[in-house]
């Protein structure tokens, strides 16, 4: 009796956490979190991309899952353009993604971009790094890890990272920790040691210059949806994702939605 009384009561309060995950012909009837009034409606989903094959947790059946939930118009990667390009016209092509850069990421080749066979979601590549950033970044710190100069700094680094380790452990592949702001918040402290020693060296491929590049793009394709009600889904390292929610907030043409409530139980 207890549970028939209280029924109506959970169902609307399943509704009003779910409402932003639900797809747009079936919000228009429930509750929202809170209005969108004519905003660009932005979720930030945080990628684990080789650790997805093997997580179970965080694996590429629960990132489809995710994307379904959040009913996304738009999903910005973490690829630069001209890979996005040539990984969506492979697939087209022949089933499969084969450009080489876009292989390092999972949760690309293996779940959200075979998903457009069935979805109508836009694929956009807003990354700012590029193949030759990358190859000087890793030529820069193995170089600076040979330096006996510079051992004290890359110590640092190695003791930064282990601080992490420990941080994290037991939720590194949880999903809702990893949206967290205690997860936010051992990232940044992650790589303070990183940018205050390497970030000099690696010009536009350190931290704070990549994330920097990361957001123009991203920024600028936010300003093309002004005012069209778009639903966004950024996808992005997890390591990313609060340089990403810190510029988000200054947007007043945005509204954040949590993406927790999206994942599957």
């Amino acid at each position: 009796m207890l549970m028939r009384l209280l029924a109506p009561f959970l169902l609307a309060f399943m509704a009003f956490a779910l409402s932003a995950c639900e797809p747009a012909n079936v919000r228009k009837t429930m509750p929202e979190q809170e209005p969108a009034n004519g905003r660009t409606e932005v979720f930030v989903m945080g990628m684990l991309h080789a650790s997805h094959k093997t997580s179970k947790r965080y694996s590429l059946e629960v990132i489809r899952e995710t994307v379904n939930a959040v009913h996304p118009d738009i999903i910005l990667t973490e690829l630069p353009a001209t890979t996005y390009r040539q990984a969506l016209a492979g697939f087209a092509e022949t089933g499969r993604v084969t450009e080489k850069r876009a292989r390092a990421f999972p949760e690309y080749i293996d779940a959200i971009i075979p998903m457009t066979s069935t979805h109508d979601f836009a694929i956009i590549g807003t990354a700012g790094w590029t193949p030759a950033i990358a190859a000087h970044r890793n030529e820069v710190l193995a170089s600076i890890a040979r330096d006996p100069a510079r051992g004290s700094q890359w110590l640092a680094w190695q003791r930064s990272q282990a601080a992490f380790r420990e941080a994290v452990a037991g939720h590194q592949d949880d999903p809702q920790f990893i949206h967290s702001t205690a997860y936010d918040d051992a990232v940044r402290q992650l790589y303070l040691p990183y940018m205050r020693y390497f970030d000099r060296d690696l010009g536009p491929g350190g931290w704070d210059a990549v994330n920097r590049s990361h957001w123009a793009n991203i920024a600028g394709e936010l300003d093309q949806l002004k005012g069209q009600k778009k639903r966004v889904l950024i996808t992005y390292g997890a390591y990313h994702k609060h340089r990403i929610l810190d510029a988000l907030a200054q947007r007043d043409d945005v509204i954040v939605r949590d993406i927790r409530p999206c994942f599957p139980d």
